[in-house]
């Protein structure tokens, strides 16, 4: 690949990461530099332009502190350095890939990885000549599981700093992944084996969570017959008469990958989970299709009708009995003339299928109220 001469379109993966020092603020560009659209963007620590940002490169002294989100053009007549100012915005971003000794291979996730241009990172660091661009994600080879174009996601931007910018910085690992739409109930059977699971017989892939199923949607799997198969995995087959539905790993999911403690998700549609977050109650690092991922909302909200004065509420994973919260807003008020108090009697803990919440109507501590059928909207919070 070669520097920049046009502007990028930079794919980025997932939702914006929370700003840090010194990222969240506008910096100055270096003296007739030009930093295109979704090029690399570095703090030059040495020489003269130090203290100022300047486009990736094959230099030393650079710290990588994300992409361009626009055309930034320091070069004309009378420009200083400081003279134009941007902000650098951090995440995990796809990235052209060297050739040779600096091709990146999927053995690499985890690994550092290297500036060769503005838009292109390599494996090696050029016999010491190149700055570090950040942490190998994934490797894209354009197929499924991936949409994007080959290339190689890296995780760019800094949580902390030193004095001079010079020495090692944490990187930002606080990456939210996204999915279309998350189950709500078990799968039909299926086999899993190496980041792949195949129905066990034909049939049409059933709607999740409501949501009619397309090849190439994202599914967050929060009922899987192993808790080592939660997590995310790309449709690649939707099944039929005569085929079977097949799920494979996302990219940013791959099987053997390591993923950090509480690793995030965020759901975007569906009936009963669209526009929620999930995280990985498991302890410690998680590595893909061998540690238990147990996935949990942060907070969901159902409605509930009582019947009798009791419902029972069992399609929402529950973290605790005790540290897990529960909440509610009466919205359709039937018979409630006796009712003093709506709540939660018994919680049990378990992820969908084996929690429960038995909400109830009561006269009195203990004392239900059978003529109330109110119909409530139920929040639990598992954060």
């Amino acid at each position: 690949m070669s520097a920049l001469i046009i502007e990028r379109k930079t794919p980025k993966l997932g939702q914006d990461a929370i700003p840090s020092f010194p990222t969240n603020l506008p910096m100055g560009i270096a003296a007739a530099a030009k930093i295109w659209s979704g090029a690399i963007v570095c703090l030059a620590t040495t020489g003269a332009n130090s203290g100022f940002l300047v486009q990736g490169q094959s230099a030393t002294g650079l710290v990588c502190l994300g992409v361009a989100e626009r055309t930034y053009d320091n070069t004309y007549s009378g420009n200083t350095a400081g003279g134009i100012t941007m902000v650098p915005r951090q995440g995990v971003y796809l990235m052209n890939v060297g050739t040779g000794v600096d091709a990146i291979a999927a053995t690499a996730v985890g690994q550092d990885c290297f500036i060769i241009d503005d838009n292109t990172v390599g494996l090696t660091n050029g016999g010491g000549a190149r700055s570090r661009a950040g942490v190998v994600v994934a490797v894209d080879s354009g197929t499924p599981p991936f949409s994007q174009p080959t290339g190689v996601w890296v995780l760019m931007g800094i949580t902390g700093s030193s004095s001079a910018y010079g020495e090692p910085l944490t990187p930002l690992l606080d990456v939210v992944h996204e999915a279309d739409y998350a189950t709500a109930v078990a799968l039909a059977a299926y086999t899993a084996a190496g980041g792949v699971l195949t129905a066990n017989a034909n049939g049409a892939l059933a709607a999740i969570d409501g949501i009619t199923c397309a090849a190439g949607d994202r599914v967050l799997l929060t009922t899987g017959a192993a808790a080592a198969d939660n997590g995310l995995y790309v449709i690649t087959s939707l099944g039929g008469a005569s085929a079977k539905f097949v799920f494979t790993r996302a990219f940013d999911w791959l099987s053997g990958a390591s993923l950090p403690p509480a690793v995030e998700v965020a759901v975007n549609k569906g009936t009963l989970y669209g526009s929620t977050r999930w995280f990985c109650a498991t302890s410690g690092a998680v590595t893909v299709d061998t540690t238990a991922c147990n996935m949990y909302p942060e907070e969901v909200t159902q409605a509930a009708t009582l019947v009798a004065g009791t419902v029972t509420l069992t399609n929402v994973p529950l973290l605790s009995a005790t540290k897990s919260r529960v909440s509610y807003n009466r919205t359709t008020p039937n018979t409630t003339a006796s009712t003093v108090i709506y709540s939660a009697s018994t919680m049990t803990p378990g992820l969908v299928g084996t929690a429960s919440v038995v909400f109830q109507a009561q006269i009195a501590a203990g004392t239900i109220n059978a003529a109330d059928i109110s119909t409530l909207n139920v929040s639990i919070s598992n954060r």
